[in-house]
């Protein structure tokens, strides 16, 4: 696990990616949302590339340049 430093720092909107490739890793991964009670805040990307710009021109769009 990595503590994100600068994802929303001071307030801002920010966004953290976790990439994975093995399913024990995902296992791993969804227990420790469950365990923190995060599941409202963790949106998994099946959409690829795109999907992924369209999340940070999002962030761009509420003041986060």
């Amino acid at each position: 696990m990595h503590r994100i430093g600068r994802a929303g720092r001071f307030g801002t909107p920010g966004l953290a990616v976790t990439i994975y490739d093995r399913e024990l890793d995902e296992k791993a991964f969804w227990n420790i949302i469950k365990h923190y009670k995060m599941e409202a805040k963790v949106q998994k990307l099946d959409g690829g590339p795109n999907q992924i710009a369209s999340l940070l021109d999002g962030l761009t769009e509420k003041g986060m340049d």
